[in-house]
């Protein structure tokens, strides 16, 4: 899918550019998740456990840019990739391809800004756009600050996987699995 270039306007006056990712931008997209991982203890891999090639990525985000139901955008300061956000389908066969699956990644330096309820509104219109009657996703059920978000654009908890994570010091992280109905 494509989403023509736009600009957002932050909480504190910052303008950013918010747009779709494209093939030319993999080596932005790779090095931005490599940084997001070793920030985030939310997300579902360690930075050491990112080793995604650039022609790899450059195909992915060629092949969501042209499908029909796949959004992967990005929001840029001055230049900068600082947040990806995508919605994919979650299964072809027919009785699953009314639902879609989301994810969000925001660097840290740029959390409270408005940056993640805005790029929400985009991948929510998006998506009902195509047709998608519902959108999932799964949050640590620690991170209160990602759950606020959902639930302010109207998402509800639908389940709990206790022990979702399993980290490396050997503690735990239940997923709390979220649904809105578009």
């Amino acid at each position: 899918m494509h989403f023509d270039e736009t600009e957002l306007k932050a909480k504190d006056g910052r303008t950013f550019s918010l747009r779709s990712l494209e093939g030319l931008d993999a080596e932005m997209a790779i090095a931005f998740m490599g940084r997001i991982y070793a920030q985030s203890p939310y997300l579902s891999r360690y930075a050491d456990e990112w080793s995604m090639s650039v022609e790899d990525e450059r195909l992915y985000l060629e092949r969501a840019h042209l499908a029909e139901r796949h959004l992967m955008i990005g929001t840029f300061a001055a230049g900068e990739l600082i947040a990806i956000a995508d919605c994919y389908p979650m299964y072809s066969v027919s009785k699953m391809v009314h639902r879609c699956n989301c994810s969000i990644a925001i660097d840290r330096a740029f959390h409270g800004l408005g940056i993640g309820t805005a790029m929400m509104k985009v991948l929510i219109e998006e998506a009902r756009s195509v047709g998608y009657e519902q959108m999932e996703l799964e949050v640590v059920s620690e991170n209160a600050a990602a759950i606020a978000l959902y639930k302010k654009l109207g998402f509800v908890a639908c389940g709990l996987l206790p022990h979702g994570f399993k980290n490396r010091d050997l503690s735990y992280y239940d997923l709390l699995s979220m649904v809105l109905t578009l």
